[in-house]
This record gives structure tokens, sequence and C-alpha cells, in this order.
């Protein structure tokens, strides 16, 4: 008998509505806030505005219950690869994107579990997702897409949608098209 066995399976943890609107309120304007009144450290190739090594929002209090509720899902996400590992989140930054930026293709080191909170995306800025290794020789004439030919998969995030995934997938942020500004929080977990 003939089967395919999938080995070594990768998974994107999603959820929706993870705060209610009011504190969804906050937070975004508590994230203008921040991008008006912290450095901009863009140790980036593009030019979006983010504070991964000049703010870890994990040292302001008014992200607390949101970190709270993320803690609950990366425990779920944990649960769901059949661990109890027992870890805490590390950094957290705020990523602003501007019409026409973007995020380059990259990895997050020095961690285990990564993910993304989306406080104002207007529905631009699908997140893409790359297999962890290159394919050394890739299927030609693939009539359907699947678990084994995708090369990239993308999602397109939502307002209060939270995504988490290994921090060794390789991913990047597509162009915001928008006038409006697109306002997110990455986070490791170790």
């Amino acid at each position: 008998m003939e089967k395919v066995i999938p080995l070594f399976l990768d998974a994107v943890y999603a959820t929706n509505n993870l705060i209610d609107k009011e504190y969804l309120d906050i937070l975004k304007k508590e994230s203008l806030n921040i991008y008006k009144n912290i450095q901009n450290d863009n140790s980036y190739y593009c030019n979006i505005y983010s504070t991964i090594n000049s703010y870890n929002l994990l040292d302001n209090n008014i992200f607390s219950i949101l970190f709270d509720s993320v803690d609950n899902e990366i425990n779920n996400y944990i649960k769901a690869h059949g661990s109890s590992h027992k870890g805490k989140l590390t950094r957290a930054w705020l990523n602003v994107s501007s019409k026409n930026q973007f995020q380059e293709k990259h990895i997050h080191k020095d961690s285990l579990i990564s993910g993304c909170f989306y406080i104002d995306i207007n529905k631009n800025g699908n997140i893409r997702f790359f297999r962890p290794y290159e394919s050394m020789i890739t299927l030609n004439n693939i009539n359907k897409y699947n678990m084994l030919s995708n090369e990239s998969y993308y999602i397109e995030p939502t307002n209060n949608m939270l995504l988490l995934f290994k921090s060794y997938i390789p991913h990047l942020v597509e162009q915001n098209n928008s006038d409006n500004l697109r306002i997110s929080i990455s986070f490791n977990y170790m």
C-alpha cells in the first residue's frame, strides 16, 4: 500500500479578537504615542519604523494585558506540539509602516517562538511565510499546490489578530499600498 507520510510539519497559530475593542483602541493610541516620541531603531534593510532595539514594550504597563493574553495563546501553541515547555516573552517591539514600506524576509534568532499582533492593519500587509529550508530541486509543472509543494504561504492579517510561529521560519511583510499607517507588535518567546 502506498501512502504519503508528512514529516516535520511546521504550523502557524492564528487567533482573532484576542482582546476587546476598547483595549485595542488604547493600544493604538499608545502605539502612536511611542511612534511620535521614541526614536526609530531601523536596523533592517527596509525603511519601516521599529523599536526592536530602542524600546521594549514589555516594560510598558499599558501592554501588560495584551502580553498576558499572548502568553496564554503561546501555551496553547506549545501544547499543540505535545510539549509542556515553560518559557517567557523576552522582547516585544512596535512596527509602523507608512505607504510603500515593507519588512524584508527574515527570521528571529535567539528565540523559540515568535509572533505578531495586529493593532491597525487596514487589510493591507500580508505576511508571507517560506519553507525553513531551501529546496535543492523543485518540482516543475505543479498543477495544484499543497502542503508538500508550497514554497511559501501568505496570511492576510486583520485587526486584533495574533499569529504565532517557530522563530526559524523565514517570513516577510508585503508592501503597504495604503495611505494609512500599518501598526503591529512583534515579539519573541524563549
